[in-house]
């Protein structure tokens, strides 16, 4: 489906993305890991159209695109970044009314995820301004906007940040239903977040795509034990 052919992207201290192909094609978890600093937030950003690559060139079923307009492509995309989502003066409802409608054209498509919102406990503070929650609350329910128009590719950010234990519970359970028919692309380094799944391993450094473990699916353990061989001890 998705393809990242040689794309590249550099800041003014020089790091970045460098010279990455990446391909997304079937239902599953694919676990983004790599120290802080090593690309991984920007390459997402650039899978999602936030930043525009300098070189290379990003494709869907064989089509290249340009993420940043391309307003097919973010349709079939749910996107929770690491960072702010939602419009801070608007309630958990009206920043779900307006994802739906940015992205099914119907304000109402996210009550189709109302089960989602209960078992999560988002249910009692819908109405809420999103500036009023906690941390933790307001991640729960970033994370679950990317369900609304069942994307075919759901990216997440660093998910496991600001979540107690029950939310990374509730996470891992979620994630092990959504790889049953979505392409899902995890950046964590939390990797308690993917014990229940198991996940082709892609490891960044420096902005360069050092293992793929491609149709390898790893369990956490292992992914920390290949963590600390590819990366932690050759430093």
């Amino acid at each position: 489906m998705l393809r990242c052919n040689n794309i590249g992207f550099q800041y003014n201290n020089k790091q970045g993305i460098f010279d990455l192909s990446l391909s997304l094609d079937s239902p599953g978890l694919t676990a983004l890991i790599g120290r802080n600093g090593a690309g991984k937030t920007t390459l997402l950003d650039l899978i999602c159209g936030r930043k525009v690559p300098a070189a290379g060139t990003i494709s869907v079923n064989g089509k290249t695109i340009d993420p940043e307009r391309d307003v097919g492509w973010k349709r079939q995309l749910g996107f929770c970044p690491s960072g702010q989502l939602f419009a801070g003066m608007l309630s958990v409802r009206e920043n779900y009314e307006m994802i739906s409608w940015l992205r099914c054209g119907s304000k109402k498509e996210w009550q189709k995820i109302r089960p989602q919102l209960e078992l999560f406990g988002c249910g009692k503070y819908l109405d809420q301004p999103s500036q009023e929650l906690s941390a933790g609350q307001l991640r729960r329910a970033m994370i679950l906007s990317v369900l609304i128009g069942s994307p075919k590719l759901v990216i997440l950010d660093e998910p496991g940040n600001d979540l107690d234990i029950e939310g990374i519970y509730l996470l891992r359970q979620l994630l092990a239903t959504l790889t049953a028919e979505h392409i899902v692309l995890v950046s964590t380094n939390i990797l308690d977040v993917i014990r229940e799944s198991p996940a082709r391993a892609v490891f960044l450094e420096g902005g360069r795509l050092v293992h793929d473990s491609l149709e390898q699916k790893l369990q956490a353990d292992a992914l920390e034990k290949l963590y600390r061989d590819i990366i932690w001890l050759k430093k």
